[in-house]
Order: structure tokens, then sequence, then C-alpha cells
């Protein structure tokens, strides 16, 4: 008989949005302290987690703020100090926003770090786990699974919500930030830990996320636990964090167990300074792409610059591998077609686009045979947007086909992602780290 593994503890996150995009109040201090420009009036305080846009709103009442305008002020209470901006002025209330992070609580060493999740999807795999949830009479069975990274010392646990499949269909029907995910972070071997130790981490798993979610994904509202005090410690910081209608990630839904095996492989290439700008300004791009601000065509612009910085970091800055001169001579099309062979990932075209392939052969057809691969397409594509002069034009001069070079183009990145973290770049061929990849494949009706 099969041996039944025990689930593990659930994670209980401190904040919820029962509802989406409902705010949160973080905090509610009767003798606080309001400043500006050498002014000082005592008061009440409150500091609230709004959602749309993402931002911490302060309240400040019970004094006469007649001496107070519209600007920079200080905030100061028995638990924290922060600087704000009042926008909003009344003759016994103003408020505002926080500028910048707040922290508060105590120093004392921590045992664990909890921290939430915005629009965290739900893993499923080998390992799943069962738990019911009972409303009256009605008792509903739910399927979750927890995925664990570790690197170095550090243990880092991520879990659903118990209710994430009934906060999810309310996000998708309001298009408003929910909390879905809740994490916990520790050392390995259960030792304790000063709170700016944990810091570094829980950066690089910001941007590790949000790479593989393609949305911002940071970890929010940390609290650093100890034996001593469930709160020992807070932190609160604004980010851009939207809201999502569909999970367009490159991890599967089904494969949470890739999100594990590829932050290894990542942290071997963030732990590296010189990594660590140009990583999060792929990821950044990558994101803009993904929300598609100018739309389709916008989103091919924008994902083009990630491809060719990863080149040039690879090629030159890290490597030196390519004369500097040299590779800025070189095309767009070629710059991109290096980086993908040098990381073993194919030129021709996935079976899932054949549209694209069909352009392709069209284009191969004009030019007697030579072949041209997804790179030159993609780059082709991008140059009638930027550059949409006649010349360009004719090149492709259908182009109802945006929508498949976008998705050739985020494949390109993420499958870039998951080749580089090897430390021998400099083999012809690298085999990625994670398998399966998401594919980018469209359906049916998206490759009309």
């Amino acid at each position: 008989m099969a041996e039944t593994k025990q689930a593990p503890d659930r994670i209980v996150p401190f904040y919820e949005t029962l509802e989406p995009g409902k705010e949160i109040q973080l905090i509610k201090e009767d003798d606080a302290t309001l400043k500006q420009n050498g002014t000082e009036v005592k008061g009440s305080v409150q500091i609230i987690q709004e959602w749309s846009p993402m931002g911490l709103h302060w309240v400040f009442m019970g004094a006469d703020f007649d001496a107070f305008g519209f600007g920079e002020v200080e905030l100061e209470s028995i638990s924290f100090k922060a600087k704000g901006r009042l926008l909003s002025q009344g003759k016994h209330r103003v408020a505002g926003y926080i500028e910048g992070e707040v922290e508060l609580g105590s120093n004392h060493k921590l045992d664990r770090v909890t921290f939430h999740l915005p629009n965290y999807p739900n893993f499923i795999g080998k390992n799943d786990f069962h738990d019911e949830i009972t409303e009256g009479t009605k008792t509903t069975s739910i399927r979750w699974n927890e995925v664990v990274l570790e690197v170095h010392d550090w243990r880092i646990r991520l879990q659903p919500y118990r209710d994430i499949f009934a906060l999810r269909q309310k996000g998708h029907e309001s298009q408003k930030v929910v909390l879905t995910g809740v994490g916990e972070i520790c050392r390995s071997d259960g030792s304790k830990f000063n709170k700016k130790n944990v810091m570094p981490i829980l950066e690089a798993l910001r941007i590790y996320l949000s790479f593989a979610f393609a949305e911002w994904s940071p970890p929010l509202l940390l609290v650093g636990s100890n034996d001593v005090a469930e709160k020992s410690c807070q932190f609160w910081s604004n980010y851009d964090v939207s809201p999502k209608s569909n999970f367009r990630g490159w991890v599967d839904e089904h494969h949470g167990q890739t999100l594990s095996d590829a932050f290894s492989g990542f942290w071997a290439r963030w732990s590296q300074d010189k990594w660590q700008e140009p990583l999060e300004l792929a990821v950044t791009w990558l994101i803009e792409a993904s929300r598609q601000p100018g739309g389709t065509q916008g989103a091919i612009a924008l994902g083009q610059i990630p491809l060719e910085m990863l080149a040039s970091l690879v090629f030159v800055d890290d490597r030196t591998i390519v004369d500097p001169d040299e590779f800025d001579k070189l095309s767009a099309a070629s710059k991109l077609q290096l980086l993908l062979a040098h990381c073993g990932i194919p030129l021709e075209f996935p079976t899932g686009l054949p549209t694209l392939a069909k352009i392709a052969n069209e284009q191969q057809k004009k030019k007697r045979g030579v072949v041209v691969t997804g790179p030159q397409l993609v780059t082709k594509v991008r140059n009638t947007i930027i550059h949409p002069n006649e010349k360009n034009r004719n090149k492709l001069p259908d182009t109802p086909h945006h929508s498949r070079t976008r998705r050739l183009a985020r494949s390109y990145l993420a499958r870039l992602f998951h080749s580089l973290p090897f430390s021998g770049l400099r083999r012809r061929t690298l085999t990625p780290f994670v398998s399966p990849v998401r594919d980018y494949r469209p359906t049916q009706s998206e490759d009309r």
C-alpha cells in the first residue's frame, strides 16, 4: 500500500483581501505626530494599503491643520517613522501617500518572515494535498500544492490561500488585485537571523517570481516573527502591481515544481552584482511587453529590448567572447541569432506557430531559398513597427500576424532565462535547466 505523504503545515497569512481590491488597514495609532517645515501637531494616524493604483495611503486626524499645505510631510509614532506627501486637506483631517518604505517593530532576531503574494496561481502537480472547507452544510474539497525554493542556507515555502479558487474567480470578474498566495522564508537549519540578512533574498524573489509570472509579483506586507512576538517587525512598500485576467508566465500551472527547479540557477546569476540590473531590466521589459501598453505592436517593439540587452551582456560584458566594436556592427537579428544558438535554442519556427512558418516560407521563396529564421522574422516585424517606412512595410506587407510574433519573442526570452544560469556559457549547446517549460503554442482560433 502506497504511503500517504503528510501535508505540510499551512502558512497562515497576516493580511487578506476578502474582496478583490479591498483596502487593508495596516495600523491605527492615537499618539502620532505630523511634521511639515518646522510645524508639528499631535493626532491619530492610519496607514491603509490601497490597490488601484497600489499605494500606502495615510490619514491624520484630530488637529488643526491650518498651518499645513500640500507637499512633503513626516509622520512619526511610537511604532514607525515615514516620509509622505500631503494631497488632501480639511480643517481637522489631512491625507496623502507614503513615499518610500515603512519599517516598524523591533530589531530582535527572527525565526521566519511571512509575506503575501498578489495574483498567485494555483499550482498543481504530483505532490498535491487536499483540504476541506465547510460552509454551513456544504463541504468543498480543495486541491493545493506547496512550492519550495532553496538556495544556500535559506528555505522559501510558497502556498495558495485556502480559498484561492473563489478569490481568483472574483479577481477575474472584477479585474482587481487579490492576495492569493502566502510565503514563508527561514533558515534551512531553523536558526535565527537578522532581518537585514533576509532582504537580499526577498529582492531576488521579487524579480524571479515577476519573471516567472510575467507580471510584477513582489512579496508584500512582510511580517517578521520570533518566539517573543508574532509581529516582531513589519515592512511595507509601494510597488507596481496590477490585476491579471489570465496567467501569462512561462511556468505551467500543472508543473509547479519547475518553479523550484529554476530558482537555484537564477540565483547563480543574480548573486553576481553585474547581472542584477540587467536581469531586472529584462524582467521589466518582459512585463511591459506582456501588458501590451501599445497593443500587440508595442509589445513586439518592447520585447526586442531585453533580448538585445542580454546578448550584449553575455557576449561583451560578462565573458568578452566578442569584441565590443564587432558586436556593435552586427544587426539586431544577428545578435539575437548568436545568443539563441549559443544557448542551444532552435532558430527554426516552433511547430505550434504554423502561420509564422508560412510567412517565412514565402519570404524564402522571394530570396530564392535563403533560410529565414525566427529571430530574423521577429526583427523584421519589429522594424516595420518602429520604422514604418515604405521599404520596411514592403518586406512584410501582410501584418495581421503580430500576435504570433509577440508570442515567439516572449518564448525566446523565457527560454533564454532557462539557459543563462549555467556556468559553462562558452559551450555552443546548452540544455535548458527546467522542463517542462510552458509551451507558447496558440490555440487554433489564435493562430488564424
